[in-house]
């Protein structure tokens, strides 16, 4: 009777050992995914966020321009000569204190005036008609004469409530993409500002020349993504992200967008996955871990018992070899 309840224990043990054991297991997966989970939107918050401060510190920037070409261009209706190469030293000082720099003058003539001289009407392509009718503002992607990708931030000069000039200054739009290259994730993605009209990139800090993100076309996406959405959200200014294939390594590139309260402007960063999801990657990896070493915990704890056991049961066999020896 008596080994016939150790045998009913041993086996008991062994139930309920496998039993905790798939238990633990089960309970720490279902932690891993809830707790992967959690940590991927918080991955996708910092996108968010990442994006949101670029683009409301690229407005700010934007407001603050336009606030000191303002006060440029009152300085400049206040001028009697706007050629007096006085004038241009006083506002090329003032431009220098706050960081405006490439300063030129649109006359109604649509000739320009700069610190070097004049250009005659017909050599820069501005028409003054069109750039004084919306009053200070910056334009989108246009051409110099030097054939460079530039956008020109204009103030009206108002002399007796009439605009007799646009002070304008203009940003090469290539080393602004320059300077902006570490700004998402420590330099690790890259930042775009697109025009929602045309699909015409006015900053890429990924690609050495400036194009269009409709001519990604051919771009391969991941399953459940595609061109048409892209091109709609950036159409319509909408919050949202796509995922790219990368052409060089293969592997997912995160493109979320969102719209600037700039012209038609939208920005976007576009970083890799294994950036996107550093966190939770670490996590899971520290969570795999430990799932194992319960695994292993458990498995060595049942191999002891079935040990035990079979010694047990050799040990009785053998006593009760031992007993029949001597009955014989």
């Amino acid at each position: 009777m008596r080994m016939t309840a150790r045998n009913k224990y041993r086996r008991h043990s062994l139930v309920v050992t496998v039993i905790l054991m798939v238990l633990m297991v089960s309970v720490s997966l279902l932690a891993l995914r809830w707790i992967s989970q959690f940590e991927e939107g918080e991955c996708f918050d910092r996108l968010y966020e990442e994006t949101g401060k670029l683009a409301r510190s690229i407005e700010r920037n934007t407001v603050s321009d336009a606030e000191k070409l303002e006060v440029m261009a009152a300085l400049a209706a206040e001028a009697g000569d706007l050629s007096d190469p006085e004038f241009w030293e006083a506002l090329d000082s003032s431009s220098m204190t706050e960081g405006i720099t490439h300063l030129a003058i649109l006359l109604p003539d649509n000739s320009i005036l700069t610190a070097e001289g004049r250009q005659p009407a017909g050599q820069n392509g501005l028409s003054f008609e069109q750039e004084a009718a919306p009053g200070t503002h910056i334009s989108d992607r246009e051409t110099d004469e030097a054939g460079r990708y530039v956008i020109r931030h204009y103030a009206p000069v108002i002399k007796n409530g009439e605009t007799i000039a646009m002070l304008f200054c203009t940003i090469d739009l290539h080393s602004l993409s320059e300077k902006m290259k570490a700004f998402a994730y420590g330099g690790q993605g890259a930042v775009y500002i697109i025009d929602g009209n045309n699909g015409e990139f006015l900053m890429d800090t990924w690609h050495k020349d400036l194009g269009n993100i409709w001519s990604l076309g051919e771009r391969k996406m991941a399953p459940g993504y595609n061109h048409e959405q892209l091109k709609q959200g950036l159409s319509d200014g909408e919050r949202n992200y796509v995922v790219f294939v990368s052409e060089t390594t293969g592997k997912y590139l995160y493109f979320y967008y969102e719209p600037l309260q700039i012209n038609n402007w939208r920005i976007a960063v576009s970083v890799p996955e294994n950036v996107v999801f550093s966190s939770v990657n670490n996590t899971r990896r520290i969570l795999i871990g430990f799932l194992v070493f319960e695994i292993v915990c458990f498995l060595l704890y049942f191999l002891w018992i079935l040990h035990y056991s079979r010694h047990e049961a050799n040990e009785k066999q053998r006593q009760l070899d031992e007993w029949r020896s001597e009955q014989n």
